[in-house]
């Protein structure tokens, strides 16, 4: 079987248009073409938001439920969804229709009709369009298959009930956007033979491809039984549930177990233990009690911060201090400085 169409690197033939004589077909081909554009527009601008939405889902979720298999397929209905965007089959046919004449002329009337290659990569690409519909189609029966499962047990109910939601917007209007691309190569394909070949020899050693006479329908009712069948299997579920409920059920009589109190003893109230030394800065008089004072406390915080007299004092601000003291002390302000180091301490430690 030829796969052509599923070549996503095919190349398009060079456009050229060949005299023909003959172009009653024309309008027709124009109906088919115009009707498949106000058709298609309805939907496919609902159909790329829901797509976006879907993506932003799966990139948001990424991490939760990338071992799930229902998430699987939800992230291959986004390649295909991604595939169908980039394949841009709406620019293609736009394109076409462009090169085509106006009316219909005269028979007889010399007229530049697109060459037959260029109308077969038309239809390969229709082929292409409606294949991935189908496989849009394939994986949201599957993942929606697995997230009413999760619905059924509870299990992140509120995102599955979400993307169950997006899988069931998506597929409905697949089916519509498919079922359009089925009616337009039924109305495209017997056009086919009317267009002239390109005199020219093909540079390509490829056989003609063999266009199939229709494509397939798509089945409307696919997700719709998945979900009866399912909602029918939660039903039962619930009448067994309520089942199990109704019965009467016995209960044997547990006689209790007395047990003795324990004596766990009296609480006990626990007294802060007052401050283990007490300092009075009257005691500090002249300029070499404060040096041996500032002595014995470096020793101290260094040892034990929490035994010291100037424990409440922070290191930065000791220091702080310990500096202004010995610049007045250098300078020559012994008495200014004693008086501000008492200050110091009497705010700090009473």
């Amino acid at each position: 079987m030829d796969y052509r169409w599923n070549n996503f690197d095919l190349k398009r033939p060079p456009f050229i248009t060949i005299p023909a004589k003959y172009s009653k077909f024309v309008p027709l081909l124009h109906a088919g073409i115009d009707e498949y554009f106000c058709s298609h527009g309805t939907y496919d601008e609902i159909f790329n938001e829901t797509a976006a939405l879907l993506s932003r889902l799966i990139a948001r979720r990424k991490n939760s439920f990338r071992r799930m298999q229902g998430f699987r397929d939800i992230c291959k209905l986004n390649a295909a969804l991604c595939r169908l965007l980039r394949v841009d089959f709406g620019n293609e046919l736009d394109i076409f229709r462009s090169s085509l004449p106006d009316v219909a002329y005269e028979d007889g009337t010399e007229i530049y009709i697109p060459a037959r290659e260029c109308y077969d990569f038309l239809l390969l690409r229709l082929i292409a369009v409606h294949k991935l519909y189908e496989r849009i189609q394939n994986c949201c029966s599957k993942a929606a298959d697995y997230f009413l499962h999760q619905i059924k047990v509870y299990h992140f109910f509120e995102i599955s009930t979400l993307l169950l939601a997006v899988l069931a917007k998506i597929n409905d209007l697949t089916i519509k956007l498919g079922d359009l691309s089925t009616n337009l190569y039924r109305r495209l394909l017997p056009f086919r033979v009317k267009l002239p070949r390109n005199i020219k020899p093909n540079v390509s050693s490829e056989p003609e491809f063999v266009f199939p006479k229709k494509l397939e329908e798509f089945d409307k009712k696919r997700l719709c039984d998945q979900s009866f069948s399912s909602l029918q299997d939660t039903t039962q579920m619930e009448e067994k549930l309520n089942h199990l409920l109704r019965a009467d059920s016995t209960l044997a009589p547990v006689r209790a177990k007395c047990f003795r109190k324990i004596d766990i003893g009296v609480e006990v109230e626990r007294q802060e233990k007052g401050r283990t030394k007490t300092f009075k800065v009257d005691q500090l008089t002249t300029a070499e009690d404060v040096k041996r004072f500032i002595l014995k406390e470096r020793k101290e915080r260094s040892n034990n911060l929490t035994k010291c007299v100037t424990r409440n004092i922070k290191c930065h601000e000791w220091l702080g201090a310990v500096k202004v003291f010995e610049k007045k002390l250098h300078n020559g302000e012994a008495k200014k400085g004693l008086s501000v180091f008492r200050k110091f301490l009497e705010a700090k430690i009473n």
